[in-house]
């Protein structure tokens, strides 16, 4: 739950936008796709209580980087 906080903050709070971010990705799309479907549900839903935000933003600003 540490790094999906980690990653959304990192995310939510700074200026990058989706268009840098595919820039910076060094992982292959095939493995950030196995890895954020590897999230469950009540992981975002734990992870977004402790930030203060819905299910849903958790997991739409995750999943940004593509």
């Amino acid at each position: 739950m540490k790094d999906i906080c980690d990653l959304f903050s990192l995310l939510w709070y700074s200026d990058i936008k989706k268009e840098i971010l595919e820039d910076f990705v060094l992982l292959p799309k095939t493995k950030i796709q196995q890895c954020q479907n590897s999230i469950t549900k009540e992981e975002f839903e734990k992870a977004g209580q402790q930030l203060g935000h819905t299910t849903a933003e958790m997991k739409r600003v995750i999943e940004l980087v593509k």
